[in-house]
């Protein structure tokens, strides 16, 4: 059985390629966006060719939520904080969720969400002396990005 791979909202993204029912992975199926300055969001749609059809709907965004140039990535002062800050540019509101030792929203590492009920966060993020980790932005219908965070 192959799977037919499209995506709604093809002026956002593009897929290619398709897989077979049995495979383990697809290595050859590409999500291309084709926006550059404005963000974008739809579904990509994984369904079969036989009856009763198995389809499979998948949200994607692209540019939607901005990182702040500060922020990717993410440098800390050992032993201090430094701000991370998001943007979501279509207006949902935002949680990060901080992984990784040694780092998290509060001095003693143990706060690892901060939330913001708007669409922008501003937070600071503190490390230990060795800490490495990321640091996971989101909003409440599914768009993500993430950045790397270092003390140093």
């Amino acid at each position: 059985m192959l799977y037919r791979i499209t995506a709604t909202r093809q002026w956002v993204a593009t897929v290619q390629n398709t897989f077979a029912g049995s495979a383990l992975d697809a290595p050859d199926i590409s999500v291309v966006p084709s926006l550059t300055g404005t963000a974008g969001r739809g579904w990509i749609v994984f369904f079969s060719w036989t009856w009763p059809a198995d389809v499979l709907p998948v949200p994607y965004s692209v540019n939607e939520i901005q990182l702040a140039a500060t922020s990717a990535p993410l440098g800390v002062p050992a032993g201090l904080s430094a701000n991370f800050g998001a943007f979501d540019c279509v207006g949902r509101p935002l949680q990060a969720f901080a992984a990784g030792p040694g780092i998290g929203f509060d001095p003693g590492y143990q706060q690892q969400l901060a939330t913001s009920p708007i669409n922008v966060i501003d937070v600071p993020v503190y490390a230990a002396a060795s800490a490495a980790g990321t640091i996971v932005v989101g909003d409440d219908v599914g768009a993500r990005a993430a950045t790397t965070v270092a003390a140093h």
